[in-house]
């Protein structure tokens, strides 16, 4: 979701944070939502619990997240 159209910011202000909460249910096990805003992003993770142990999510997280921070500096 592009959030740049609907808040439109001066390239120096500090970026919106906007966070969106979506729900899993048995078909949807894990979710994964991105927003930009600006020049940044707000990536959230929702899984169930039920499912997915604390110690995968983590791994899991930093898998997923290794290759955004070379984003950063490039």
């Amino acid at each position: 979701m592009n959030l740049n159209a609907p808040w439109p910011q001066p390239e120096e202000a500090r970026p919106v944070d906007y966070f969106r909460a979506v729900s899993t249910s048995q078909v949807t096990l894990l979710v994964v939502s991105i927003m930009t805003i600006g020049r940044g992003a707000n990536i959230g993770l929702t899984y169930r619990s039920t499912v997915f142990g604390s110690p995968e999510m983590e791994c899991g997280k930093a898998v997923f997240l290794a290759p955004l921070g070379a984003l950063a500096h490039s």
